[in-house]
C-alpha cells in the first residue's frame, strides 16, 4: 500500500450503508459518549425548494435535502482537534444521505507526519463507527 492510500484508509471511514441527518447526529452523540475527554461540534446545512403542485391550486410542495454536514472531534486532554465532513451519497434515489466520515488531512503530509494525537482520534472514531453499524444496521438504513 502506498503512502497516499494508507493516509486515505486511516482518515476516511466508509459506512456500510447510508445514513440520514438524524442518524448522523446520533452517531456523533455516541462518539462523544464513548471517547474519553471528547468534545464534538458540528453544523449542517439543509437545502430546500418550495414549488406549487400545479398552476391551478394553492397547494405547495416542499422538498428538503441535506447539503453539508461537518464539524470537529476534539480530545480535551491532548488539546487536539480533528475536522471532518460527512461524504454525501451520490445516488438520486437516496437524497440527503451520507456514506462516510472524512477527516481533513494536511496536503502533502504522509500519515506519519500528522499529529499522533489526531490520528488517534481518527482510530478511536473508526472503532466507534464500526461498532455502531454492527449493532444498528437495520435502524440506519431508514432514509
Amino acid at each position: 500500500m502506498g503512502e497516499l492510500e494508507e493516509l486515505l484508509e486511516k482518515s476516511n471511514i466508509k459506512f456500510p450503508r447510508p445514513i440520514n441527518r438524524n442518524a448522523a447526529r446520533h452517531l456523533l452523540m455516541l462518539i462523544m459518549r464513548d471517547m474519553p475527554a471528547a468534545h464534538v461540534g458540528y453544523s449542517s446545512t439543509v437545502r430546500g425548494d418550495i414549488d406549487r403542485l400545479d398552476e391551478e391550486t394553492e397547494k405547495l410542495k416542499l422538498e428538503e435535502s441535506d447539503a453539508e454536514f461537518g464539524g470537529t472531534i476534539s480530545n480535551k486532554r491532548t488539546r487536539r482537534t480533528s475536522y471532518f465532513k460527512l461524504g454525501r451519497v451520490d445516488r438520486p434515489d437516496l437524497p440527503g444521505g451520507y456514506c462516510s466520515l472524512i477527516f481533513n488531512t494536511i496536503p502533502g503530509y504522509r500519515l506519519d507526519e500528522h499529529d499522533p494525537n489526531e490520528v488517534e482520534i481518527w482510530k478511536r472514531t473508526r472503532e466507534i463507527v464500526e461498532d455502531y453499524f454492527s449493532q444498528n444496521l437495520d435502524m440506519l438504513s431508514n432514509l
